[in-house]
Formats: structure tokens, C-alpha cells, sequence
């Protein structure tokens, strides 16, 4: 459903919250519509939005934002992003809408890798979980575009490769 934009909370309890304005939708493209998700980095408090329009990067609490994810050449990567994880040293690890995954050992715009799961050519959609312990484990749940599961794939080494640990079904 169409959203707001951001809304962000100081308060201890999270009781009470401000809409950011520079995620105010201005127009019927603005990536601000849909929100995907939302993670914060661990080591720099950097931001990140997965938005319908690609992972945005706010380094000053929400007040500006950033396209981070280049691809495939420097043009910034407007495609659906659907999930972003932060692991435990603040690598960055995002989804996209058409089976792309990327990754990034700092977060910085421009260092995102493109770390594909072989083997598929279509899904819905793409979660990710980073293990906490060592975030060079990651989990993705692949959804096939009728709903069922496609698999669930595991990475040791930050999403160089994959294995399927969990066969898909109905």
C-alpha cells in the first residue's frame, strides 16, 4: 500500500513520532511511496531505506539520502529493493526485485557487489538474515512469483556462493 514516507521516533519508549520531510513523497515516482524496509548499521548509525526505487543511505539521521547501489555501470539502481540486513561488522547485504543480490563490506555508495543465488531465473521475492555471530552466514527464503517457496539458501562467505538447505514446495 502507498505509503508516507519515514517516520522516526527519539524517544526512549517510542511513544511518540516525527514524519521526515525529506522523505515526503513528491510526486507519483517518488521512492519515499513504498518502504520495503529499514535497517541501521551497527558500527555507524548510518540509515538504510529499500524502497521501490532502490536502497537509499541517510548518513545525518534522515535529513538527506543517498542511492547507494550502482548498477550495472555508475548510474544509480532504481529496481525494487526489497529487503536490506546489516551485519554485526556493518556489511551490507540487499535484494532486489528480478533475483539480484548485492553486497558491500562497508555500505558506502558505489561498493555494492551483485552476489547472485544461481539457479533461478524468477522470484517474488528475496528475505534475507544475516547470522549474528558471523556475519559472512547469510540466509535468503526465495519466493517464486505464484507464492510458493522456492528454496532456502545458505552463504558461509558472504554470498560468493550458495547452497540450498531448504528445498522449495507448495
Amino acid at each position: 500500500f502507498i505509503g508516507n514516507g519515514i517516520y522516526k521516533s527519539t524517544s526512549p519508549a517510542c511513544d511518540s513520532f516525527v514524519h521526515l520531510s525529506s522523505t515526503t513523497p513528491s510526486s507519483t515516482s517518488s521512492p519515499w511511496l513504498y518502504v520495503n524496509e529499514l535497517a541501521i548499521s551497527p558500527i555507524n548509525n548510518r540509515i538504510y531505506a529499500a524502497t521501490w526505487k532502490g536502497l537509499f543511505m541517510s548518513e545525518d539521521g534522515g535529513q538527506t539520502w543517498t542511492n547507494v547501489v550502482n548498477y550495472p555501470s555508475n548510474s544509480p539502481y532504481t529496481a525494487e529493493a526489497q529487503d536490506v540486513k546489516i551485519g554485526s561488522n556493518g556489511c551490507v547485504y540487499v535484494s532486489f526485485i528480478n533475483n539480484k543480490i548485492f553486497y558491500s563490506s562497508s555500505g558506502d555508495a558505489g561498493t555494492f557487489k551483485l552476489r547472485n543465488i544461481p539457479g533461478f531465473s524468477s522470484s517474488s521475492r528475496i528475505e534475507l538474515a544475516v547470522a549474528p555471530t558471523d556475519p559472512n552466514y547469510v540466509y535468503a527464503v526465495v519466493a517464486k512469483t505464484n507464492g510458493s517457496l522456492q528454496g532456502v539458501y545458505r552463504s558461509t562467505d558472504a554470498c560468493q556462493t550458495w547452497e540450498l538447505i531448504g528445498p522449495g514446495g507448495s
